[in-house]
């Protein structure tokens, strides 16, 4: 078994740095799109700050949210020294 982690291994450090951003650009960039066509639809406009807020307020945020509670969770469910259970 290696000792190795992400941490000590630059290049997985900045691939998933990189997967990060793309999934985060990939939610602002959706609740943008969504935020243009509502715009387009009920104001016949466009106002570009309030599409900028809405995005990050309403898509960003909830994503780190639920993000930040499924780690934690996950962290908790396979925390390293417990023992699981076998149905043997």
């Amino acid at each position: 078994m290696s000792d190795e982690t992400p941490k000590t291994r630059p290049r997985e450090r900045a691939g998933r740095l990189r997967e990060g951003l793309n999934a985060t650009a990939r939610i602002i960039a959706l609740g943008l799109v969504m935020d243009v066509i509502y715009q387009a639809i009920v104001f016949k406009t466009f106002y570009p700050d309030q599409a900028l807020v809405v995005a990050l307020v309403l898509a960003f945020v909830p994503y780190l949210i639920i993000r930040g509670v499924w780690l934690r969770a996950s962290r908790v469910v396979n925390r390293p020294g417990k023992r699981r259970r076998t149905n043997h």
